[in-house]
């Protein structure tokens, strides 16, 4: 899990000790190695990107409060970096923007199928009333005021 630094206005540039430029640079030779098929080199990716794609985790789950009712930040950043992860291995960005739009690709999908699960029929938190004391004659839940 990443360490979860927040930057301050004066030192936009730098996040946990990198300056971005030099980010960019290291996350450029690790694609490299990627590409010339040194496979170990997805996991420094990762070392790199971490705190970046976990605060890009937080940011969308913010704009799905059904979503983030079940599942947090931690969930939703495991699951995208497993889905980069396997990405990785058919796709190669060609920059660290590119990585990153493939992340940001890999987390949106990852959001769509946690609401797609949360909102079925069958599944719980669909179900789930809080304080729901019975149905009214259309079937809908009537909760306890």
């Amino acid at each position: 899990m990443p360490q979860h630094e927040t930057s301050s206005g004066s030192d936009s540039g730098q996040r946990a000790g990198h300056d971005s430029g030099v980010l960019a640079d290291e996350i450029a030779g690790c694609l490299e190695e990627i590409a010339s098929g040194n496979l170990d080199a997805r996991d420094r990716v990762f070392e790199l990107c971490s705190e970046r794609l976990y605060l890009l985790a937080r940011r969308m789950l913010s704009r799905y409060p059904r979503v983030r009712r079940w599942s947090d930040t931690d969930d939703l950043f495991q699951a995208a970096a497993m889905r980069l992860h396997r990405a990785l291995a058919d796709t190669q960005p060609e920059s660290a923007r590119g990585l990153l739009a493939l992340a940001g690709t890999q987390m949106h999908w990852e959001l769509i199928d946690l609401a797609r699960r949360s909102s079925s029929k069958g599944a719980f938190e669909a179900n789930h009333g809080t304080n729901v004391i019975g149905e009214d004659d259309s079937g809908r839940p009537q909760h306890a005021v």
